[in-house]
């Protein structure tokens, strides 16, 4: 086990708020925001939301997800922006089920995966579906329980790792350090859950 592995979390939606998953627009999601850079000072992405009460994000909780990217509000940004790997903020609009806006959101625009999980430490689902490629597209194995590379780690200063998106598995998870877990407990914020990767086997969160 790495030393990372304890001060490394999954960030995922708690599921008692179900309020909190929001939904892309089309338009949005040809934006690949996933996975490609988008130009600051373009137009802000859109999320829909099944809710017809926004207020919810006037405080507590600060925090929405599309999955596994999240969205928050301008304070919580203002936070946690700082050490963000091949990501940033940029702006959303949430909108709600009766038509209502909020503008005051940012979502996490992940543009460079960080491929720091340990091959040999980490435990994968099926060992014969490690990594193959079909016409052409690289199909990369779920991770079952992850174990972060020292060796890429230390390489890397760690103001610039506090947030990243694990590269080359199947479902690609967004990694937060205690750093930021502890600004989330400072503020109580709630519909968040946080998973050690010392502890984590995937599927706890179901």
């Amino acid at each position: 086990m790495s030393i990372y592995d304890e001060q490394y979390y999954i960030i995922k939606r708690d599921n008692s708020y179900e309020e909190l998953s929001v939904t892309p627009t089309k338009e949005t999601t040809k934006r690949k925001f996933k996975f490609k850079k988008l130009i600051i000072g373009e137009k802000a992405t859109v999320f829909s939301t099944k809710t017809n009460d926004l207020n919810f994000a006037l405080g507590e909780p600060e925090i929405l997800f599309s999955a596994p990217n999240f969205i928050v509000s301008e304070k919580l940004k203002n936070e946690i922006k700082n050490g963000l790997f091949g990501s940033q903020f940029y702006p959303a609009i949430i909108t709600a089920k009766n038509g209502e806006q909020r503008d005051n959101f940012w979502l996490l625009n992940t543009f460079s995966k960080l491929d720091c999980w340990h091959r040999e430490r980490s435990i994968i689902d099926d060992p014969d579906d490690f990594l193959y490629i079909d016409e052409g597209i690289e199909i990369f194995p779920t991770v079952s329980k992850y174990s972060l590379d020292e060796n890429i780690l230390d390489n890397i200063d760690e103001n610039q790792r506090l947030i990243f998106k694990i590269a080359k598995t199947s479902t690609q998870p967004i990694f937060v350090h205690q750093k930021v877990v502890d600004i989330f407990n400072k503020h109580k914020i709630k519909g968040v859950k946080f998973y050690k990767i010392s502890e984590y086997n995937f599927g706890d969160e179901f």
